[in-house]
């Protein structure tokens, strides 16, 4: 007849082995915030370093708000600047250049998105979908 002790150590193996395996696959996708400022090295570092650890999968999101691009008078109507939109459309390209060539480099599965429309809204709502949110 078994002892107790017995039983015991016959089942930590299973579950060492089960939580080994669970462990490698419970981060499956990273949301990265794309924001071209000075901590923007740093956050893609802190990204990258669980997306390999676990691989799995990073996904870079570039909102570029819509009340960049508007402005509001003194009556309340709203005007987009055609010259403001194309800064930040070519400003949003070198930035996707710049990530692309450093992502490309690196030994993870990577997906780059850009978005225009309400920031919080937008970073929230596909937040809601990813493991880990890098901001």
């Amino acid at each position: 007849m078994k002892t107790r002790d017995d039983i015991a150590i016959q089942e930590r193996p299973a579950l060492v082995a089960a939580s080994t395996t669970s462990s490698r696959s419970a981060l499956g996708t990273i949301l990265f915030h794309v924001h071209d400022d000075a901590g923007l090295d740093l956050r893609l570092e802190a990204a990258l370093s669980p997306a390999r650890a676990a691989s799995a999968h990073l996904e870079c999101l570039h909102v570029t708000p819509i009340q960049a691009y508007t402005v509001t008078d003194a009556f309340g109507g709203v005007f987009t600047s055609g010259a403001i939109l194309q800064t930040l459309e070519e400003e949003a390209a070198k930035l996707r250049a710049r990530l692309e060539r450093k992502l490309a480099a690196e030994d993870v599965s990577w997906s780059y998105r850009e978005i225009t429309g309400e920031f919080t809204g937008q970073l929230v709502a596909h937040a809601a979908l990813a493991d880990l949110l890098v901001a």
